[in-house]
């Protein structure tokens, strides 16, 4: 047996060990469920409805956090449903159409849970 031969032996070896192993990696790993459908959110109508919410006679600073707290909590939000519903989230400007627009339901979720840190006294 040439040394060629060996190298060749080797190296076919090594290729089979490494296609078995991720084979077996591969088989019992859990699969995570693809998303089932595409929705999008409309970025300008979100901050629209922020700003019709009422908070815009605040002072400046107050107007500001509450800004970034709303930005964050629709973030949240907007992971929770991919997630939870399998979604793919998109923005509306990047969507021809087809898609379903859930500002609506984001909006009023995000608002809810906002409500509900307020009266329970924390800050949102």
């Amino acid at each position: 047996m040439s040394d060629l031969d060996r190298y060749m032996e080797l190296a076919l070896t090594g290729m089979i060990s490494v296609a078995a192993t991720l084979g077996i990696v591969l088989a019992t790993q859990p699969v995570p469920p693809l998303p089932q459908r595409i929705v999008m959110i409309d970025p300008a109508r979100a901050v629209l409805g922020f700003i019709n919410d009422g908070r815009r006679e605040l002072p400046e600073a107050e107007y500001a956090q509450e800004l970034k707290t709303f930005q964050t909590a629709l973030e949240d939000e907007i992971q929770r449903l991919s997630v939870e519903h399998g979604l793919v989230v998109v923005n509306s400007a990047s969507v021809l159409g087809g898609a379903e627009d859930v500002t609506p339901q984001l909006l009023r979720r995000v608002n809810r849970l906002q409500e509900e840190k307020r009266s329970n006294g924390s800050k949102p």
